[in-house]
């Protein structure tokens, strides 16, 4: 009797945990049904505040909604003609916090959306310039259009409030980028930054003036070079490689000639001294393509590049390092050079001449002469080279088609073919 009570209590306990569960997962249900009847409800009424007529209760949503983590959510799930209506509607009311309302809008995919609100964005950095500035802190490319589109509306008066906001890490790279865009108007309004007691602010204002190419900048920025350690003048370096100024030609020289500061430091003053291009700094890049280092070599070459002419008259190196030097530039100096180079017995020298001649009309005749008298039984990789230089051109497929050799027809049918079906 006693088991039979206790198997009876069993099951009387097993029912009644069996009750309480389905009243459990009926109550969920029910406040699930809830929950979605009031989201569905609130959601309606947001729709119809945001896209509804003009009132102190829209300003208010809009002003709120600006810090809402769903607000996107909300916005996307619109139809287009409510979104359209609800970025115009609010352009209708000032408040700093629109912009970053607009901002946030602005990563819909909907690109008739976007249209409208940055139409609207523009009407508010009329209003809210300062505001608008700080939403170069967003990362997506949609925000940054817009962003941008609605500053450049206010002309160079939107450049005062975009320096301001190079002390916002966050904001920093786009509002330098803006900078840059905005050209010479920038220059006098980010050159005080160079003096910022913020590192940061002063090297955003550094990279700034040297990608502005401001010369007015050179003689700070050289300053804050010789100050600052060693191992921290990369920076202010880079720049006045970009400015390249006469009078900083000594400073890159002998950064370039320092083996002590790292190779992309001195590569850096080896593209400087190539804008530069007096005749003492083109045979100081000649010399230094004889270095021990490729990368440093490497970057003589392309300072040799920057410095087009002036680098063949002013200096020469080794004939393989001039043909690479001519492939960056094509002017009729590097034409006859190269057309020069395109007879030189040594192979290597020969091969650096027939690329760099890729997409040169003038040289049609000296690459024509070289595929003439190469072998293309055991001259192969040089036959296809020139193939492919002058493929490159019409005048250079109107002298292929004349070929007639059979295993050189084989070279251009194959180069037809990776034309027209590309290299796999």
């Amino acid at each position: 009797m006693g088991w039979f009570r206790r198997k009876s209590g069993g099951e009387h306990g097993r029912l009644s945990q069996s009750g309480g569960s389905w009243t459990t997962l009926l109550f969920l249900i029910l406040v699930s049904v809830l929950l979605a009847a009031y989201n569905a409800y609130s959601t309606a009424r947001d729709v119809r505040l945001a896209t509804g007529p003009e009132g102190a209760a829209q300003r208010a949503f809009f002003i709120e909604a600006a810090d809402r983590p769903d607000i996107l959510t909300l916005y996307q799930g619109m139809t287009r003609e409510e979104k359209l209506a609800a970025a115009r509607n609010i352009a209708r009311y000032d408040h700093p916090k629109l912009a970053k309302l607009v901002a946030v809008l602005l990563q819909d995919f909907d690109a008739e959306a976007r249209k409208a609100l940055t139409e609207t964005l523009r009407l508010i950095a009329a209003r809210q310039p300062k505001a608008v500035a700080e939403e170069l802190k967003n990362s997506s490319s949609f925000q940054y259009l817009g962003v941008t589109a609605a500053l450049r509306s206010l002309g160079e008066g939107a450049i005062p409030y975009v320096v301001e906001t190079l002390s916002n890490g966050d904001c920093r790279p786009r509002a330098i980028e803006f900078l840059v865009n905005s050209g010479a108007a920038a220059i006098p309004l980010v050159l005080p930054k160079l003096q910022a007691t913020d590192k940061d602010v002063r090297l955003a204002a550094v990279e700034a003036l040297g990608k502005l190419r401001a010369r007015e900048a050179a003689a700070p920025i050289r300053k804050l070079f010789y100050d600052a350690p060693r191992a921290d003048r990369m920076p202010y370096l880079t720049a006045l490689a970009t400015i390249a100024a006469p009078e900083d030609e000594g400073l890159l020289q002998a950064a370039l000639n320092d083996a002590a500061y790292p190779t992309p430091l001195r590569a850096q003053a080896a593209l400087g001294l190539g804008r530069i291009a007096s005749p003492t700094a083109v045979r100081t890049l000649w010399r230094a393509t004889g270095d021990r280092d490729p990368e440093l070599v490497e970057a003589a070459v392309a300072g040799l590049r920057l410095a087009e002419d002036r680098a063949l008259l002013h200096g020469s190196g080794s004939p393989k390092v001039v043909a690479e030097v001519c492939a960056g530039f094509e002017t009729p100096l590097s034409n006859r050079t190269l057309a020069t180079l395109l007879a030189h017995p040594d192979r290597a020298v020969l091969d650096a001449a027939v690329v760099a001649s890729r997409g040169r009309e003038a040289l049609v005749g000296p690459l024509a002469a070289v595929l003439a008298r190469a072998n293309p039984e055991r001259e192969g990789e040089l036959v296809e080279a020139v193939v492919d230089a002058l493929y490159s051109t019409e005048p250079g497929r109107q002298a292929l088609a004349k070929a007639t050799n059979p295993v050189v027809r084989s070279f251009i049918e194959r180069r037809k073919l990776i034309e027209t079906f590309g290299s796999t």
